[in-house]
Parts: structure tokens; sequence; C-alpha cells
């Protein structure tokens, strides 16, 4: 399901197609629908084909001019996100997966070349590119340093810069709305139970 600019997307299985039609399009409007009696009502129905609601996200698009970075960003590529792959505190950043390509990054390092906050784009498709970051420090604007950088070089590129979060995590939505990028799109994804 996809909740975008007042409108209800939803791609169902066949055997869920009747339901979603009479059921969620006629009592679901896209402004409303990860109420939380709606998800009970959606998780139900799935688990009866064997499937769960996986993940409620909320994602960010830059809409008006992105800030420029008040730290001193660094950009990186292929071989140097390659060596940041055995970091274990970098889990949003870089998916570092044979299945998709991560594309480009920023850092923040200190003086000793300690690594304070990295953000990371994967080329999810032909014009968007989806952004992830870590940060080591809390409360210094490191994170928001990375994902401003980011995302205005992917603007330079030519591709649309988007980032998402959970519902719930606000400290990632307020680094994104520093950064200059605002709520745009809502999705809900499911998953076989049991996974």
């Amino acid at each position: 399901m996809l909740s975008f600019h007042g409108k209800l997307v939803i791609a169902a299985a066949p055997e869920l197609i009747d339901w979603s039609r009479s059921v969620l399009a006629k009592h679901c409007s896209a402004q409303w629908c990860f109420e939380a009696g709606t998800l009970i009502s959606i998780d139900r129905k799935l688990q009866e084909f064997g499937y769960e609601i996986d993940q409620a996200h909320l994602f960010f698009t830059p809409r008006f001019s992105v800030p420029e970075p008040v730290h001193t960003v660094r950009f990186l590529h292929s071989a140097e996100i390659a060596e940041l792959e055995d970091d274990e505190r970098i889990d949003e950043a870089f998916l570092f997966e044979d299945y998709i390509e991560d594309v480009l990054g920023t850092a923040i390092y200190d003086d000793a070349e300690t690594l304070l906050a990295v953000a990371g784009a994967t080329a999810n498709s032909e014009r968007m590119w989806e952004m992830g970051f870590n940060s080591f420090a809390e409360g210094k604007g490191y994170a928001v340093s990375v994902l401003s950088a980011l995302t205005q070089e992917i603007l330079n590129q030519g591709k649309v810069p988007y980032s998402g979060t959970a519902i719930s995590h606000l400290a990632s939505q307020n680094v994104s709305l520093r950064a200059g990028l605002v709520p745009t799109f809502c999705e809900l994804t499911t998953k076989k139970t049991g996974l």
C-alpha cells in the first residue's frame, strides 16, 4: 500500500483484490490508512493467506532548497564504501549487498580519521536513489550535514533522492527535515509469516 498526495495505491495478490476494493478502497482514505485499527484489520486479513505486515515507513524527498552542510563532508565512492563494510555500526547508510549497488556516500571524520557520521545512497531504480545514514556522535548535527550533502549531490546527478524511516522514528525524521527533506509518501509492505 502506498499513500501519496491524497491517493491510496494498493497492489495485492489476486485473492485479495476483491477485499481490497470492497473494504480498503471504500473505507480507508490515504490520509488515515496507517491508523492502528486499519493496520490490525489488514494484518488479520493477510494472515488468512500466510502473510503479515512487515513495515510501515514514511519517506522523505527534497522539496525546497537543500541547506549547505555546516561540517566538512567527504564524498565516498565505490572503493571507499567497500572499505566500510566491516564497520558493524553502519546498518543504515549502506546495504553491502550483491543485488543492489551502493553508489555514493558522504562522511565526516575527525582529525584522527575517526568516522563521526556517514550517509549512503543505493540505486534502487533508474531515477530514484534511496538514502540512509548513521551518526556516531549525537547532538552535533553531523547526520544533517552528511544527508544534506548527499541529497544535493544526487540532485546534481539528475536523480531523485529519498529517505525512509519508521513512522515512530522521530529522531530520523528530524534529521531528514533539517536536511531539507519533507514527508512525501508512506508505504506498507508485507512478508510471509514466520520470516
